[in-house]
């Protein structure tokens, strides 16, 4: 059900503003908001920038963990007291700027050693040049030129060379050729460099140094290696503050809650604050207990939404229901002061679902897989909620699969008893349920628009807009099927159900278009309400998809397992080479059943059944509350 809303106005004195704030943080009970211009909200840029170095160093701790020490429960859902969590330990930000410092040292050695490599790469094929480099030039002379001379050239600069009286000295293979000093007589150097260029000499140069290449390039394999140890030991550090986790998860909490209180509205005045919230009807006790915890002197005030409020939507159901609500939140959230789908909605995905996957080993399977994800995850909020819809669903997809008598795709003899059909051979009277559900679905719908329009007082709208398509449909039904199905007395069903549809397309034409006070344009809006009947067949129609993923299913694990069944023969050993076909082939079809089951289920009830009635024009009731991404859970804090 749809949760009744509070507005709550609160004054304590400016001295108790953050105690207040930590205190409704605390109890997660008031969503507030922004009362007038003059509220004012704090700068939460720190807490915001250090949660941002928080999460980038847990992703570098992450590299860094070590994966064969087996980690507790406690170690991944850790738990702490609420006093730890609101404590500012300097010990964790020391940590922070620990690991902050391994990491950028261990980035500034590897670009260092990426700067080494490249230039080692550019000094080895010289490695045998016996001149140091920054003799490279005019010498007594004679002017040395380093250069690369690509292979295919190498001839014609030798030629050019001798013709030119130029002396060459080749060295080592670079990428792009040989590493070749070239010696020119001083007088000659401009013509000579011209001619050994046009030859294909491709002049270079490298660093100066006092020292030879050879030098060179074992100074900087030393310092490779010092780098290497360097990081090795910065690398041990991460290992090491890895295991201190916990801390930066702490801390990374910690900072988020703390930039979502700073972020609050207040209002100031001269010696007191004000703040204002929504407060669900069900924790008025806790919200007042929360405020009483921060302050003995305070005023609360509660009021009821003005008229043109809209409120939060705050929902509560039991915990079958609660699960489904995703399925809603993804389409939209309940208006406020329209009904809850969820009770209704949650009931017909639940048995859609099943009817679409039907059968009985998948549905064991669904319950004891997602059962035991939700244990091993710990998983929270939408994650939680989507689990157990495919957990419960499991339950439908069994019922569904004794009733089809569907076992991992194959058939039990004495299970037929129980079994009402066989989606391969009955394909006919599975369409024909599956349409019949359509129908009850859409009732449904239409039942629940006309709740809507009594909680609105719209008493006419009941008899036009839902009983009349209510009778329409059912008569249009009952002439459709003695013609599909034959059996004793069809005939006055059909005749029956067309006086039925006569009425209930007369109430339609007759009021649908009640708004107008012009007769005629009155009766020409009903006649195009009416026209609306083809949209309701098309709606039952797309119930067919439910025959068709039954069907679906159905085939493809009978297909596999004859598969299985040509492979593994009588003898022992085909039992373990089918074996591979068997789990394969029913994973394969399982998990495309599930994404299948889900995404037209979910539209079943988007498309064919919520607009017939819902709003969904709502917003989520997000109070002030701690913010828990690592941390699992803060004892003595609801959250």
């Amino acid at each position: 059900m749809i949760v009744k809303m509070k507005k709550a106005q609160i004054a304590v004195l400016s001295e108790d503003r953050e105690a207040l704030l930590e205190a409704l943080q605390r109890s997660g009970v008031l969503m507030l908001l922004k009362s007038s211009d003059d509220s004012v909200q704090e700068d939460g840029a720190d807490e915001e920038q250090l949660a941002a170095r928080t999460e980038k160093s847990l992703r570098l701790l992450t590299k860094y963990h070590d994966k064969e020490q087996k980690e507790t429960e406690a170690d991944k859902f850790p738990s702490v007291p609420y006093e730890t969590f609101v404590t500012d330990d300097p010990a964790h930000r020391v940590l922070l700027e620990a690991i902050e410092a391994a990491d950028e040292t261990i980035v500034r050695l590897k670009a260092d050693d990426q700067s080494l490599k490249n230039e080692l790469d550019m000094l080895r094929p010289w490695t045998d040049l016996e001149l140091a480099t920054d003799r490279v030039g005019k010498n007594r002379g004679v002017v040395y030129h380093l250069g690369i001379v690509p292979v295919a050239k190498q001839e014609d600069v030798q030629t050019i060379a001798a013709t030119i009286g130029a002396a060459l000295q080749f060295y080592g293979s670079a990428a792009d050729g040989i590493a070749t000093v070239a010696a020119v007589i001083l007088e000659e150097d401009v013509s000579s460099m011209d001619a050994l260029r046009l030859a294909g000499f491709l002049e270079t140069s490298l660093p100066p140094a006092a020292q030879t290449v050879k030098e060179t390039i074992l100074a900087k394999e030393a310092q490779l290696r010092e780098n290497a140890d360097r990081i090795r030991a910065a690398e041990a550090q991460m290992k090491d503050y890895a295991g201190a986790k916990l801390s930066i998860e702490l801390l990374n909490d910690r900072a988020v809650t703390a930039a979502e209180r700073k972020k609050a509205p207040v209002t100031p005045t001269a010696s007191t604050v004000f703040i204002e919230g929504w407060v669900r009807v069900d924790q008025l006790d806790e919200l007042d207990k929360a405020i009483a915890s921060a302050t003995a002197i305070y005023e609360l005030e509660l009021f009821d939404p003005a008229k043109g409020e809209i409120p939060p939507t705050a929902v509560k159901n039991n915990k079958f229901v609660t699960a489904f609500e995703t399925i809603t939140d993804m389409f939209a959230r309940p208006s406020y002061g329209e009904v809850d789908p969820n009770p209704v909605m949650s009931f017909w995905y639940w048995m859609l679902f099943g009817m679409m996957m039907a059968d009985f080993g998948y549905g064991v399977v669904m319950v004891l897989l997602f059962a035991f994800l939700i244990k091993k995850m710990h998983a929270k909020g939408e994650t939680l909620k989507l689990l157990k819809v495919l957990m419960y669903s499991g339950v439908t997809t069994a019922f569904w699969g004794l009733l089809f008598n569907s076992y991992f795709g194959a058939s039990i003899g004495f299970m037929d008893r129980v079994s009402i059909l066989n989606p391969v051979d009955d394909t006919m009277l599975l369409l024909g349920i599956s349409l019949g559900i359509g129908v009850l679905h859409i009732f449904t719908g239409l039942f629940m628009r006309a709740v809507n329009s009594f909680r609105h007082k719209d008493y006419m709208a009941i008899f036009a807009d839902s009983f009349a398509w209510i009778l329409l449909i059912s008569g249009l039904s009952m002439l459709l099927v003695p013609s599909i199905v034959v059996f004793a007395g069809g005939a006055a069903v059909a005749a029956a159900g067309k006086w039925v549809a006569i009425a209930g397309a007369a109430i339609i034409v007759l009021f649908a278009g009640r708004s107008s006070k012009n007769p005629v344009a009155r009766i020409g809006s009903g006649l195009y309400a009416l026209y609306g009947v083809t949209g309701y067949l098309g709606d039952i129609m797309s119930y067919s998809r439910v025959l068709a993923l039954a069907l679906t299913s159905a085939i493809i694990g009978q297909v596999m397992n004859q598969l299985a069944g040509m492979v593994q023969g009588d003898a022992w050993w085909g039992i373990l080479a089918a074996l591979p076909i068997y789990l394969i082939g029913h994973i394969f079809n399982l998990v495309m059943g599930l994404l299948s089951a889900y995404v037209h289920t979910s539209r079943l009830q988007f498309i064919e059944f919520y607009t017939k009635f819902y709003e969904g024009a709502g917003y989520e009731f997000r109070p002030l509350a701690i913010q828990l991404k690592y941390i699992d859970v803060v004892s003595d804090a609801k959250n």
